[in-house]
């Protein structure tokens, strides 16, 4: 993902008038507030993915911790009662 941020903002470094042609077209006063916008936006949008990375992690970890309640549960059940771990 950072390559592709990097990539993305080779022609921004190899030809700075670029910003400033995004500025007018948005409106914004100076380049160096939407190079800023531009970075927070991408920061706001990296939180959100990670957070919804870190939610399908958690639900499949709570999922596997179940899983493995169960088979530990039929494992017990069918050891002999004299053997223990």
């Amino acid at each position: 993902m950072w390559s592709v941020v990097a990539v993305a903002l080779l022609p921004i470094a190899v030809v700075p008038s670029i910003v400033v042609s995004i500025s007018d077209l948005l409106g914004i006063e100076t380049p160096s507030n939407t190079i800023l916008l531009a970075s927070v936006s991408l920061l706001f949008a990296t939180t959100v993915h990670l957070t919804y990375e870190l939610s399908r992690v958690e639900a499949r970890t709570q999922d596997l911790a179940e899983e493995l309640a169960l088979l530990r549960a039929r494992l017990d059940m069918a050891a002999p009662a004299g053997t223990t771990d």
